[in-house]
């Protein structure tokens, strides 16, 4: 599986001292301004946060950052940039912090914003300390949406995450809202945001971020078996505040999250240590499937509230904002770089039980396996699912088939369940040994649920779990975390439908109130006598004179036994050496080592079903690019051919379809690629020595490119002597453009080459002498006539050198008469050389005859 690694890079906010006594810089959270519509200052990120639980109106608070994110002096406070003028192109703008107070939703203390940039607006969620009103109620600290096209003035929008507490269950408070695009197949909505919901958490979406999200659904805070794995981390609770922007899907669908943990009853306004944990989470984003591991130990700022935000890029790496608050109180804004590695974390075993959960909700009658426990009430199926009527004082309730004691796990809970109106009742679920009928309270050994009545001043409710023995009460476990109708200042009310249940862990005796599935927290359940147990459901009515009715949607029930599992590798490609390397586990990594299909096949046994099913994987093998090997490093004499030779390269998975040759480093030459894998070139010839350096990028068949390898060429350098000698020593053909015509005093230019009867040790171009790289530094043409020798050279513009090629103006030669035939001498001066050679004159073989006249002249 993926998961996170994080490396703690310090604090680059403290609290700004616009927040007063106030804690601050509360819920930070960023967005990108190249994505903002009307944002022109010269910053590439805003960082929005709040004051913390403010006594007046709080409000939300700008920061604007740009270079190193990790570096503190790059993260500039709005009123310092305001009066920087950054913010001039804005007509009408905050005149400092706080940027925004919402106005428009009851009540004050604007805080916990939460910000992303949809369509080139900024659409940021807030939450006040009032709420929308139901039946003439207002509810508790409801999320209202804010939006700006342009970072800076935002309009608020009122609230649009709220319920009412009537027909939900929680206090209606919906704050700590976080919320992104959706990332989540389970669920079809464009958004998907989590708050909590006054003591539990909600799961809301939305396709239309200005009108109300739709809730999906409410469940209480995860205790239990998920801290197993860290004993730093006692009496702690998960609290639901993720960002929808941080989950990795895995390649399963299961879904790995950040999410906040923090001691067991602390609230939000109270200085509560708030740390953040990655945990593994089912593919609906809410039950956990591995335990949780600290994300950010408490190192930098002696944090003991580090509470994981919205993260950024920048050269490469990534990093997270987190919220720290030092052991004085003093809040700030802290950054961690982050990693997406392989990885692991404990896993829950089980994760939860197989469902096989019985719906009412459109039913006429029970279900096979169903049965009522008292008779006393009487059941009636409506549009809303089962309605139980239940006389003053009596009880009645729904049980289960027989489960087994050698169960690994079983669930059984009510599934939204409430009263129709609002009355005392108990209700009750559990299991219990030996059932025959009438009360499970009756019989001698269960476990259960109970509600009670507490003294604790901010509840007025409590539920337990119970374990009875021989018909004494043998352990009870208390919890007055949001239950039905129990916390009378959130408003919570039983008329809202509940989830609770019992997950009972019969093998490793252990027990858990749960609820939506998720483990409240577990407790000893030692000493239960084997034998068969009934899962049920019951509900006294405390009444004294009143009927009350129940209605109940549903059953959740499931069972997982103690799993054996044997897994096989069925076939494998022909080349293919894979193998499991445990065949009983329940999880392994497998690497396949070629390309092709691999069958596996599982057997699962519980001790009593087996059953076997076989899947198949066609594994592509990702195309591995070539390896180049530019050759050997050579040294070579000046003016000779040397080989590259890029044979040496390799393509692991398919073949080498392109050889790319370049030239880094030395004077260029001209490689001859006619062997691609083996091209030519000649060394220049100059009297200092040099290196050539050439590199070689390899493409394989599917367009794959290797990196590049390097290979110098140590070039010799010339000695003169031996240039001037080879000249002397042979003969040179002379080649011009056609006729040769001399104008006297005229610009007309004639281009002239001169190819060596032997090249070796020479340099050519195309064949040619390459006046340049044969290091010759003086080029003379000279005539013999009657008054003397008449001589023109390169040292004047007379004559232009262009590699092989000479560009003379014949007409500058200073000739008088015109009445015989002249044959030019072309001499050479080498390095540092006075003296000269001559490479053709007069009887010469390939001396060009040239006669000269006053207006024209022809070659001969």
């Amino acid at each position: 599986m993926l998961k996170y690694e994080f490396t703690d890079r310090g604090i680059i906010i403290n609290k700004p001292s616009s927040q007063g006594s106030n804690r601050g810089v509360y819920y930070p959270t960023l967005v990108e301004t190249k994505d903002i519509t009307n944002w022109q200052a010269p910053y590439a990120w805003i960082i929005y946060f709040s004051t913390d639980h403010d006594t007046g109106d709080g409000g939300i608070w700008a920061f604007v950052g740009n270079g190193d994110p990790t570096n503190p002096s790059n993260w500039v406070d709005y009123d310092v940039a305001l009066a920087n003028g950054d913010f001039d192109y804005l007509p009408t703008k905050p005149s400092g912090n706080p940027i925004y107070i919402d106005t428009v939703s009851p009540a004050a203390q604007t805080e916990t914003p939460c910000a992303r940039v949809i369509e080139g607006t900024v659409y940021m969620t807030t939450h006040n300390n009032g709420g929308r009103p139901y039946a003439g109620v207002g509810s508790n600290q409801n999320t209202s949406m804010n939006t700006s096209t342009d970072g800076i003035n935002f309009t608020g929008l009122g609230v649009k995450v709220t319920f009412n507490w009537d027909e939900w269950a929680g206090g209606g408070h919906t704050g700590y809202f976080k919320w992104d695009v959706n990332p989540l197949t389970a669920y079809d909505f464009d958004y998907l945001g989590y708050s909590t919901s006054g003591g539990g958490f909600c799961l809301w979406g939305t396709d239309d971020l200005t009108a109300d999200w739709a809730l999906i659904k409410v469940w209480n805070q995860a205790k239990g078996r998920i801290f197993d794995n860290d004993s730093t981390l006692p009496d702690q609770s998960l609290l639901y505040r993720m960002n929808p922007s941080d989950f990795i899907i895995q390649d399963d669908g299961s879904v790995l999250a950040l999410s906040t943990i923090r001691t067991e009853g602390g609230g939000g306004a109270g200085l509560v240590p708030n740390l953040t944990v990655q945990v593994l989470l089912d593919a609906d984003g809410v039950r956990p499937l591995s335990e949780v591991e600290l994300a950010i130990p408490r190192v930098s700022y002696n944090q003991n509230y580090a509470e994981i935000g919205d993260s950024l890029e920048f050269e490469g790496k990534k990093y997270m904002l987190y919220r720290a608050v030092d052991d004085n109180g003093a809040a700030a804004v802290g950054i961690t770089e982050y990693e997406v590695v392989d990885g692991s974390l404990p896993m829950l075993d089980p994760y939860f039980p197989k469902s096989d959960d019985i719906n009412f909700v459109g039913a006429g009658t029970l279900p096979n396996g169903v049965s009522t426990m008292t008779g006393e009430g009487s059941l009636a199926f409506t549009s809303n699912g089962l309605e139980i009527t239940i006389p003053a004082g009596k009880k009645e309730g729904l049980y289960l088939k027989d489960i087994q004691t050698t169960l690994k796990m079983v669930d059984v809970s009510w599934v939204n369940m409430r009263l129709k109106e609002a009355y005392e009742w108990l209700p009750r679920v559990g299991f219990v040994k030996d059932y025959i009928t009438g009360s499970a309270l009756d019989f001698d050994d269960l476990i259960v649920t109970g509600y009670e009545d507490t003294t604790d001043s901010n509840w007025h409710k409590q539920m337990t779990l119970e374990r009875y023995l021989s018909g004494n009460l043998a352990s009870k476990a208390s919890y007055s975390s949001n239950v039905i109708g129990s916390r009378a200042s959130n408003y919570e009310s039983s008329l809202a439908p509940s989830n609770y249940g019992i997950r009972w862990m019969p093998v490793a005796q252990q027990a858990a109130l749960i609820n939506s599935q998720i483990e409240q927290s577990y407790v000893a359940a030692p000493s239960m006598p084997a034998g068969d147990y009934v899962p049920f459901i019951e509900i006294e009515n405390l009444v004294g004179s009143e009927d009350i009715t129940v209605i109940i949607e549903g059953i959740h029930f499931g069972v997982a036994g103690d799993i054996d599992y044997t897994w096989s590798l069925d076939s494998k490609p022909a080349s293919s050496t894979a193998t499991i390397s445990d065949i009983s586990t329940k999880n392994f990594d497998f690497e396949p080592d070629t390309g092709g299909m691999y069958e596996f096949s599982l057997t699962a046994t519980d001790g009593s079903n087996s059953n076997t099913a076989s899947r198949s994987y066609s594994i592509e093998i990702p195309n591995q690019p070539p390896t180049a090997n530019a050759g050997p490093d050579q040294s070579v004499a000046a003016a000779t051919q040397f080989t590259l030779d890029g044979t040496g390269s390799q393509d692991t998975d398919g073949t080498i379809v392109e050889w790319r040759w370049t030239q880094t480093a030395g004077d260029t030459v001209t490689l001859d690629l006619s062997d691609p894998a083996r091209p030519t070139a000649t060394s220049p010839s100059k009297t200092t020595s040099q290196r050539l350096t050439f590199q070689l990028v390899t493409v394989d068949d599917e367009g794959a490119a290797s990196s590049p390898s390097l290979v110098n060429i140590d070039v010799a350098a010339v000695v003169q002597n031996d240039v001037l000698n080879i000249i002397d020593k042979i003969s040179f053909m002379f080649e011009s453009d056609g006729m040769i015509t001399a104008f006297p005093g005229r610009a007309n230019r004639e281009t002239f080459r001169l190819k060596p009867s032997d090249p070796t040790g020479l340099v050519l171009e195309d064949g040619w002498f390459d006046f340049e790289a044969n290091d010759v530094r003086r080029v003379e043409i000279s005539m013999l006539e009657t008054t003397g020798v008449k001589i023109i050279s390169s040292d004047t513009d007379s004559i232009t050198r262009e590699r092989s090629k000479l560009h003379v103006r014949m007409g500058d030669m200073p000739i008088k008469s015109s009445t015989k035939e002249f044959e030019p001498t072309v001499s050479v001066f080498v390095g540092d050389d006075e003296r000269g050679v001559v490479m053709t004159a007069p009887g010469l073989s390939g001396a060009p005859k040239v006669k000269y006249y006053s207006t024209t002249a022809r070659a001969v």
